[in-house]
């Protein structure tokens, strides 16, 4: 139990009166007179509700459609960034109404990252432009990694994140995977064009409104396990239509081709077996049933792998050999990495600023790693790594003192796909994994330590 003294009772008394005299009518018209006659916005408390609706439809909405990038003006600009910039002004207007921020740890790590990581993108700016390698177009990528940043700061300002989480994920589903599955029926029917979004990339892979299948991609790697969180909540009608969502965003995420979303779903499903299987080893089930859990699921693994091992691993050879052939789509990664950092060496601690900073011959040829880890870095450095790292491991904490299993299963399943891609510029990427931690954001890292090691499986 935390002990008060008296010098806290004085102080935290002050800070109070000081608040309360800030917030009362005349001070702040005195204020506003001394600010050359600006007086802050006033909403009525009974807003507040239809305030914080519309800031959920427009969070959810926005996230959902910024994947798509063919709808963009001017290839910069689309609905999804609009969408998104009205719930950022409708979340001040929440704050104003209620008078405060409902500050939990998730948001303090989150703010910290963000105010590290800026301060470090300037930085690195700076030595771009001392060692001549900053690239004009980076601060297209400094306004996206802002609007990333309002957005999470957005969402998590909110009290009751659990439910806010909930009542997102419902809209995310239900702008994301409806208006994609049309345009994969169309496109079954022949007729992938629809007015300027082409829903075919290079008349091979499905990517539905987005310019590459890997956007969309994204935008559903731990959908599924956000949805299966839903189900327990809903009955009837709404169980029905979340279950077809459900079912669509695989269907989806299965059009793209994407080797990335393939492993991270691979990983996931494994990952939900064993933890499925220790669950029923930890069930107060019969000696019988958990013996039969606890040897049959082995057995019939190991039969599987006899079965078809041979053949899985002929399969796996052939895709290696043709993945990192010269020119192979394996051989041009490794190629970005190892140029990266050469990259790197420039300016290890504080990075070169936003931009790209690699490429598949050399380094400095601006294009980007394709791989989260070594794309931050080259923006903001170790530090910014450091920063990166200490945020991922921070949700991965607090969803262990939540003893939530399923979402850091998700948040690994993130982590794999990011290994292949870039994501920290998409806002999908940050809502999925805030999302995943919301229910735990009151939580800090140190609570891991007392979750019950009984509850592995849940």
């Amino acid at each position: 139990m935390r002990r008060f003294s008296l010098r806290d009772h004085v102080f935290r008394s002050a800070g109070q009166q000081l608040m309360h005299d800030l917030r009362a009518p005349r001070t702040a018209a005195a204020l506003g007179a001394a600010a050359g006659g600006w007086s802050a916005p006033r909403v009525r408390r009974s807003a507040l509700p239809l305030v914080e609706r519309a800031a959920v439809w427009l969070l959810g909405a926005g996230t959902a459609w910024t994947t798509a990038t063919q709808l963009r003006a001017g290839g910069v600009l689309g609905l999804g960034e609009l969408v998104l910039a009205g719930a950022i002004g409708l979340a001040a207007l929440e704050v104003l109404a209620r008078g405060s921020v409902a500050w939990t740890p998730l948001l303090g790590a989150t703010a910290a990252f963000w105010g590290t990581s800026f301060v470090l993108l300037v930085g690195g700016w700076v030595v771009g432009l001392w060692t001549d390698v900053w690239q004009l177009a980076a601060g297209r990528d400094l306004i996206a990694l802002l609007l990333a940043a309002l957005v999470m700061l957005a969402f998590l300002q909110a009290p009751r994140l659990e439910r806010r989480a909930r009542a997102v994920t419902w809209v995310l589903l239900a702008t994301l995977v409806p208006p994609i599955v049309a345009l994969g029926v169309l496109t079954l029917t022949g007729r992938p064009q629809v007015g300027p979004v082409n829903a075919l990339y290079e008349e091979l892979r499905f990517t539905g409104w987005a310019t590459n299948p890997n956007q969309i991609a994204l935008a559903v790697v731990a959908l599924p396990l956000l949805g299966l969180r839903l189900l327990p909540h809903v009955r009837g009608l709404r169980r029905a239509a979340l279950v077809t969502l459900l079912v669509g965003t695989l269907v989806v995420g299965a059009a793209t081709f994407s080797d990335a979303l393939a492993l991270a779903w691979a990983i996931t499903a494994a990952l939900l077996g064993v933890l499925l299987w220790l669950r029923l080893l930890a069930s107060r089930r019969s000696v019988a049933a958990r013996a039969l859990a606890a040897l049959g699921v082995p057995l019939v693994v190991l039969a599987g792998a006899v079965a078809f091992g041979p053949t899985l691993v002929v399969v796996g050879e052939r895709f290696a050999a043709a993945s990192y052939r010269e020119g192979g789509q394996g051989s041009d990664r490794l190629a970005r990495w190892r140029n990266a950092l050469d990259a790197a060496e420039t300016s290890p601690l504080v990075g070169l600023g936003p931009g790209a900073y690699s490429g598949p011959i050399a380094a400095f040829q601006g294009q980007e790693v394709h791989n989260t880890p070594l794309d931050w870095m080259l923006s903001t450095g170790l530090l910014g790594l450091l920063a990166y790292a200490g945020l991922v491991a921070w949700v991965v904490a607090v969803c262990a003192a939540g003893r939530d299993s399923h979402a850091i299963v998700g948040v690994i399943a993130l982590l794999v796909f990011t290994t292949f891609h870039y994501a920290l510029r998409q806002p999908v990427f940050w809502m999925q994994l805030l999302l995943l931690a919301a229910p735990h954001a009151a939580r800090r890292p140190a609570d891991a330590l007392r979750a019950s090691p009984r509850t592995v499986g849940r």
